[in-house]
């Protein structure tokens, strides 16, 4: 089980965006997410905009 701090997971987030915005919009919006997601960060309800 993974510790992400997000809600949605940076998974579950990368899908949705990537059904919403298409594969390239998608995966920059996934990409994004994963950058900020970290053991220093707090996390929240973050979902696809």
């Amino acid at each position: 089980r993974t510790k992400c701090p997000y809600i949605p997971t940076c998974s579950e987030y990368t899908a949705q965006a990537i059904q919403k915005y298409g594969s390239l919009k998608g995966s920059a919006m996934g990409l994004w997410r994963i950058m900020r997601c970290n053991p220093f960060s707090h996390g929240c309800y973050d979902p696809v905009p």
